[in-house]
């Protein structure tokens, strides 16, 4: 699937034209056409990309969300404020001031964070339904993430690594952050002291705590997908791009 299509009555309501509520009221009392056709149900697909939608005959000024991939770079911390210690910088001041300044009224904001010292794929948008589905595990959208371990791993230990992930285990509570059951993983190692564990969860530091309950630590650690996503090799730590409507439909494939 490479075509982004969204509900008519997700669309109207993240852009202020009425509440769920009040959508099939709202399309009784205006003719909203989607090229051409009349739309009389909030269910209605359209795609913000390539349909032609009109309000009462004119233009309805429903442009494409945001869909950005940035290549984080460790060191910055995914908060839209500024850190008040001033320790790290936030990843938004390594975009663009137009970016920034011309979202059509709408909050650009990261899918899920990534922590301060955490590299890789990042994904920032303005579309808080597709957030919504990304970050919630009832979606199952897997994320796959190249671990550095500090202590390297014998066959025998990876072994059990592999099968204690496949299996799901108990994570204690740390700080704010209620201990849980994190669900069945993938694990495999790529050598004694490297691995990549795809998870369908994103729980506060999970990826970290896994390892160390498994005997282990993180010395190094980055995203590399998200769905069928994956970080744009080409982008430097730092850097980024505006995604393809294809990319935007993978992630969630």
């Amino acid at each position: 699937m490479d075509s982004f299509s969204e509900r008519l009555d997700d669309v109207l309501s993240r852009r202020g034209f009425a509440t769920y509520r009040r959508i099939r009221k709202f399309l009784t009392r205006h003719t909203l056409t989607i090229n051409g056709q009349r739309a009389l149900t909030g269910g209605t697909r359209v795609n913000l990309f390539s349909d032609t939608i009109l309000i009462d005959e004119k233009p309805s000024g429903l442009f494409p969300d945001t869909f950005i991939m940035m290549n984080k770079p460790s060191g910055y911390i995914c908060s839209s404020k500024e850190d008040p210690q001033k320790s790290f910088p936030t990843v938004y001041s390594l975009l663009d001031d137009e970016i920034l300044n011309t979202q059509n009224n709408l909050t650009l904001h990261t899918i899920g964070r990534l922590d301060t010292d955490t590299e890789g794929l990042l994904i920032f948008t303005t579309n808080g339904d597709f957030s919504h589905r990304v970050c919630m595990p009832e979606f199952h959208v897997k994320k796959t993430y190249r671990i550095i371990l500090k202590e390297k791993v014998s066959e025998e230990e990876q072994a059990r690594y592999i099968k204690e992930c496949a299996a799901g285990f108990f994570l204690p509570r740390e700080w704010n952050s209620k201990g849980f059951t994190c669900k069945p993983s993938e694990l495999k190692f790529n050598s004694d002291s490297e691995c990549e564990l795809t998870i369908s969860e994103g729980k506060f530091h999970q990826v970290k705590r896994m390892i160390l309950q498994l005997g282990n630590s993180v010395a190094e650690l980055k995203r590399l997908s998200m769905g069928n996503l994956f970080l744009d090799k080409s982008l430097q730590p730092g850097q980024w791009r505006n995604m393809t409507e294809k990319e935007i439909c993978s992630v969630l494939a």
